[in-house]
């Protein structure tokens, strides 16, 4: 093998050259070892692709709740890889990545509106296309400003133009229908299956959706993307060795926002709706908790991070009103203690070899849920009653002895784990995204 072809992202031009330096070094050559893991690590990725494959096409034969809950996984799965295109493969953090989602729904709907009014044959499998088409003229015009400062900066620039469109569409009835949005039907146009069928609409968003997300990790291998992995790490040395920098975060971020666009489009497709929230900062932050939850890097952790949340606000919002407390836990340990999010896991537990800091851990989150289930029950859902079954006892939330329990459920688990805690953390490390 070449020992240029061995050269990491960072030491390669735009167009795939090599500079001088990195050519005479020979900087980031692997060893056998590592290029042995590599080939493990494809083949174990070509098994979890069969994998969801399979598992992709369960619910066209069970449909109900199954079928609900894969759209939903199968919509926020691509709108999570895109946000992790751009902060995964160029380091930028955005608040305001739904208006690229926005817009690709709007599109969208536009266009079937405007082809069963005419009576034209679009081709209703195509029309994700629109959407993306939408998102990359929103990335072409908003990222033209966000993408001119890196960090704190473009995170402050996307969630102002993230308001501004969520506020705007609300008084521009005429293009976003206002507060009650735009109906659309799905069955206008031509399409070679009836999808009229919530399978066969399922079928077709997981299409796209599975191509979707194979383009982007495509996209990653291509000499963009690898530019983009240099300027999220040295954005001064990718400077000095050729990159300009500021065109390669605008290109990122056209592209993330046409796969963003995609994600609407498909989206339209599911529910025949939309409206002003797809602009909203709290489906901004929806996929933000996703990807940091799952992991930025590759597509296993946006996977991840997408089953979590679908899983919590369907699946655990069907027993508890309290799912975005846990969600929030969830996250705010996350951050804390895992980093590199679910899809890094096995590195964090290494950090962790002592089953008595684990059963702290299972212990404090015994305590945690038993008090936050208490709580809820004599506040926000009173209505409910006072009694609550968890673990597999009913527990009365007026009674003293019940608070007790929870609160020496969480000294345990903190007598048990909280001595070497510390120093697990500052094993597994912090996140850094750099500017």
């Amino acid at each position: 093998m070449n020992p240029l072809d061995r050269l990491r992202p960072a030491d390669r031009m735009l167009d795939g050259s090599v500079p001088v330096a990195a050519s005479v070094s020979g900087v980031g050559a692997p060893d056998d070892a590592r290029m042995s893991s590599q080939a493990r690590l494809r083949y174990a990725v070509s098994v979890v692709l069969v994998l969801l494959a399979v598992l992709a096409c369960v619910p066209v034969w069970t449909g109900g709740v199954a079928l609900t809950f894969a759209t939903q996984c199968m919509i926020l799965f691509v709108f999570a890889q895109s946000f992790a295109l751009l902060l995964g493969e160029a380091g930028l953090l955005s608040f305001g990545h739904a208006v690229y989602l926005g817009l690709g729904a709007f599109a969208t709907a536009h266009a079937l509106n405007f082809a069963g009014a005419q009576g034209w044959p679009l081709p209703t499998p195509l029309v994700p296309l629109v959407g993306a088409l939408a998102g990359v003229a929103g990335g072409a015009t908003l990222g033209w400003f966000a993408s001119r400062r890196g960090g704190i900066a473009f995170a402050m620039i996307t969630l102002g133009t993230g308001e501004l469109l969520a506020t705007g569409a609300t008084a521009w009835p005429a293009l976003f229908g206002g507060e009650g949005g735009i109906a659309t039907d799905r069955t206008y146009g031509w399409s070679p299956i009836d999808l009229g069928s919530p399978r066969h609409v399922y079928v077709l968003i997981a299409i796209w959706a599975l191509a979707s997300v194979a383009a982007m990790r495509a996209f990653a291998r291509t000499p963009l993307g690898l530019a983009a992995n240099a300027v999220r790490e040295q954005p001064m040395r990718a400077a000095f060795v050729g990159f300009d920098v500021r065109r390669v975060r605008y290109r990122t971020s056209i592209v993330s926002a046409g796969f963003a666009g995609v994600a609407g489009a498909l989206l339209t497709l599911a529910t025949e709706q939309v409206s002003a929230d797809a602009f909203s900062l709290a489906r901004s932050g929806a996929v933000l908790v996703a990807v940091v939850l799952g992991g930025a890097s590759g597509w296993g952790g946006p996977l991840a991070g997408t089953l979590l949340y679908v899983g919590c606000s369907v699946v655990l919002a069907l027993y508890t009103r309290a799912w975005p407390f846990y969600l929030g836990l969830m996250f705010i340990g996350v951050v804390s203690f895992a980093p590199r999010g679910i899809v890094g896991l096995p590195q964090t537990l290494r950090a962790w070899p002592s089953p008595r800091r684990c059963a702290g851990a299972l212990v404090i989150a015994a305590g945690l849920v038993l008090g936050i289930e208490m709580l809820y029950r004599l506040t926000l859902a009173s209505s409910d009653g006072t009694t609550l079954a968890a673990f597999g006892l009913r527990i009365d939330a007026t009674a003293a002895g019940s608070w007790i329990a929870a609160a020496a459920c969480v000294l345990a688990g903190l007598a048990l784990g909280w001595a070497r805690l510390g120093r697990a953390r500052r094993r597994v490390g912090d996140v850094r995204v750099d500017s």
